[in-house]
């Protein structure tokens, strides 16, 4: 029947919920070898910021572990690697990302 045949292909796209503190959230449907880099250009462009000020404004988590995107070579790394490298499931169907907003370091002096 056409549902065992469903049941046993394999999962093709995930979907990418990526949630910021203000409650917003963005959800992309990719596949696992979509890179970090078209990830983050496709939120960047949608929160209108260009990808390099989204990189120093946002910092990301997948299940409490930050994800490295300070260098371009961390960028090019396709969305199962950075799946394994936070402990996630590499079958999952649902990724939930969470973006944190940085903070700058010092404080405010007051005069």
């Amino acid at each position: 029947s056409r549902a065992v045949a469903m049941a046993e292909e394999p999962v093709k796209a995930i979907l990418v919920e990526v949630s910021f503190s203000t409650e917003e959230k963005i959800r992309l449907k990719v596949k696992k070898s979509t890179t970090l880099f078209k990830i983050l250009k496709a939120v960047s462009d949608r929160k209108g910021l260009d990808i390099e000020s989204f990189r120093r404004t946002y910092r990301l988590l997948i299940e409490g572990k930050r994800v490295k995107t300070t260098s371009s070579t961390n960028l090019e790394v396709p969305l199962s690697a950075v799946l394994k490298d936070a402990g996630t499931e590499p079958d999952v169907d649902t990724v939930e990302i969470e973006a944190r907003q940085e903070q700058e370091g010092g404080s405010a002096a007051s005069e």
